[in-house]
């Protein structure tokens, strides 16, 4: 089974078990993001792009969030590629600065796989085989990932925000930056 299958499922059945297991735990919000990240292993600057769809569940004003979050190139030249993904289990509180603006901050542990090869110039590649390759960085991780959102709400349950994550992990250490939209439920 693929790391991309695995990880996928983990965050499916996560989700699962923590929503039939407990009354009092309610889904709260889906959310959608989309924007770059910046990767702090080899020669690199801004990857192109970076997605993230959170489903978070709320008990006592506690957020319990599941993360599936990836990060990719888009390659026009042929130089390469380099590419994330990573699943996460967060908590977090929501702090309310007006009607129509809150925070939420997160913070959790998962499990993060890269794929950083470089040349020795400035280009990234992937290696099919990595152990001919002195450059290789370990593809699997676990992380500490955290979330900042600043959600502006247009009604009750919609909003447009920013969301900043940060993920420390042994692979490559990332910031990323994106648009987010949230719906509550």
């Amino acid at each position: 089974m693929s790391i991309k299958k695995l990880s996928f499922l983990l965050f499916l059945l996560f989700t699962i078990s923590v929503y039939s297991q407990h009354k009092k735990i309610k889904l709260k919000s889906v959310s959608f993001a989309l924007g770059g990240f910046q990767p702090y292993s080899g020669d690199n600057g801004n990857a192109n792009f970076y997605a993230g769809l959170d489903l978070t569940f709320i008990s006592n004003n506690n957020l319990f969030t599941t993360s599936l979050n990836r990060g990719f190139d888009i390659d026009l030249y042929n130089f390469g590629k380099r590419y994330n993904i990573s699943v996460d289990v967060l908590f977090g509180r929501e702090i309310k600065i007006l009607n129509w603006l809150k925070l939420e901050l997160h913070t959790g542990i998962g499990v993060f796989r890269g794929s950083y090869y470089k040349n020795e110039g400035q280009k990234w590649k992937i290696v099919e085989n990595a152990d001919n390759n002195k450059n290789h960085i370990t593809p699997i991780s676990f992380a500490f990932p955290t979330k900042f959102k600043m959600l502006f709400y247009f009604n009750k349950k919609s909003s447009l925000g920013l969301n900043i994550n940060v993920n420390i992990n042994k692979i490559s250490n990332l910031v990323a930056y994106n648009l987010i939209f949230q719906r509550n439920l």
